[in-house]
């Protein structure tokens, strides 16, 4: 058995993530198990659909096993996202993590991970952060005035940099594990246009939300174009953030200065600017804005106030996840399993019941799992039509009793 990790987001699950899947079978996997976001997504909104339905078009297309990143990871910085992800598969026995890549193989991005954490402590980047840069650009033009352009070329790519973060994790965390770069092909991150046959996952969402599902068929593989097109049917996609406006609003206006100060990512008197703005923005976009600087992205806010409305403390997401649950998985996948748990250091309880991976836990897994529960709720809220509360504690993990094809092709057939 020779198992790869992913960790992933399948927002939605498209031809890009199909491909990736197919290369890593390629080159060698038996088991593909994957870590994945749940309800909400690092970007700091609402995943697009639920998380089983997102973990099932991954099974139908190739994946053996996908766990949950729990939410409190899930909408975390890069780094802290990185850290989880790889906790995990290395508690599921993931031999190496496949992950693709703007440019570059392991061995250039190994020696651009020792690049970086060196201009990180770098008096240019000092500098650079003094001067208003938000914190990946002044480590880019840090990297470049240590290294020149192509040096710091590695540091700009969103895959590369997350790809980073996994070696960075894996150096502390599991310094055996191999890596599998694979090359993206087509659009690039957050690309408005499609190229060479394939789109971005932000140009699908924003395809499907604005001019309906038909138009991005060409980009989806057959299986996660007909899931997603019965969740429409059914009013359970696609998740809109403008729904829980008011929720939003009415949240960050109870918070006190000293409540944004207890929230992740919230430094240097950020909470100050946070609180001003949540006493007097009229909506979403306008607290964005008031709250958004050169030095403060608006990703980072996005986190920000996705913590806000879950209500995590800084603290958790220092840490590591204490437990992982099970959203779906083949017959490999329960091989998988069956390995994950006669392992002797293994050291969280892995789950397919939610209300079971409660029991005799700890207070701060306690915690993590009512904000994993808090994070679906939520996201029921945002779908065209409101779903019940409690999903978490009904939803069957899914299995698929067939083992899919390692040749399956980009369309989902034979």
């Amino acid at each position: 058995m020779r198992i790869a990790g992913i960790i992933a987001e399948y927002n939605p699950f498209h031809l890009g993530h199909h491909y990736q899947l197919e290369q890593t079978r390629i080159s060698g996997a038996t088991h593909i198990a994957v870590v994945m976001s749940g309800s909400f997504v690092q970007r700091g909104e609402p995943a697009m659909a639920s998380k089983w339905s997102r973990a099932q078009a991954a099974l139908e297309q190739g994946a053996d096993l996908v766990a949950e990143l729990p939410a409190a990871w899930a909408v975390s910085s890069a780094r802290r996202f990185g850290q989880a992800g790889v906790f995990l598969l290395r508690e599921l026995g993931a031999d190496f993590i496949s992950f693709g890549s703007e440019a570059g193989d392991p061995v250039q991005l190994r020696q651009a991970l020792r690049r970086m954490l060196s201009a990180e402590k770098s008096p240019e980047m000092s500098r650079f952060l003094a001067e208003g840069k938000s914190y990946p650009r002044a480590r880019a033009e840090a990297a470049a005035a240590l290294y020149g352009e192509e040096a710091a070329a590695l540091l700009k790519g969103a895959n590369n940099l997350l790809g980073l973060e996994y070696l960075r994790a894996a150096e502390e965390l599991a310094p055996d594990m191999e890596f599998l770069t694979v090359p993206r092909i087509g659009a690039g991150h957050d690309a408005a246009n499609p190229e060479e046959g394939f789109s971005s996952a932000s140009a699908l969402r924003q395809g499907i939300r604005s001019k309906g599902l038909e138009i991005c068929r060409p980009f989806l593989p057959e299986p996660s174009f007909r899931l997603l097109e019965t969740e429409i049917q059914q009013n359970r996609a696609p998740s809109d953030m403008g729904r829980l406006e008011r929720v939003l609003l009415a949240q960050l206006r109870r918070l006190a200065p000293e409540d944004f100060a207890l929230l992740p990512d919230v430094n240097e008197g950020l909470e100050h600017r946070l609180f001003r703005a949540s006493q007097t923005a009229r909506s979403l976009a306008e607290w964005e804005q008031t709250v958004k600087t050169k030095r403060y992205t608006l990703a980072r806010i996005r986190r920000i106030l996705c913590a806000a409305l879950l209500e995590i403390p800084a603290t958790l997401p220092q840490g590591l996840p204490e437990y992982l649950r099970i959203l779906g998985c083949n017959q490999r996948g329960l091989e998988i399993l069956a390995q994950a748990k006669r392992n002797p250091r293994r050291q969280i309880p892995i789950g397919t019941s939610f209300a079971r991976l409660f029991q005799d836990q700890s207070l701060t897994a306690r915690l993590s799992l009512q904000i994993d529960c808090r994070a679906t709720d939520y996201w029921a809220l945002s779908l065209p039509e409101v779903l019940p509360t409690g999903l978490d504690f009904t939803q069957p993990t899914r299995f698929l009793s067939k083992k899919h094809s390692p040749e399956t092709s980009a369309a989902g057939k034979p």
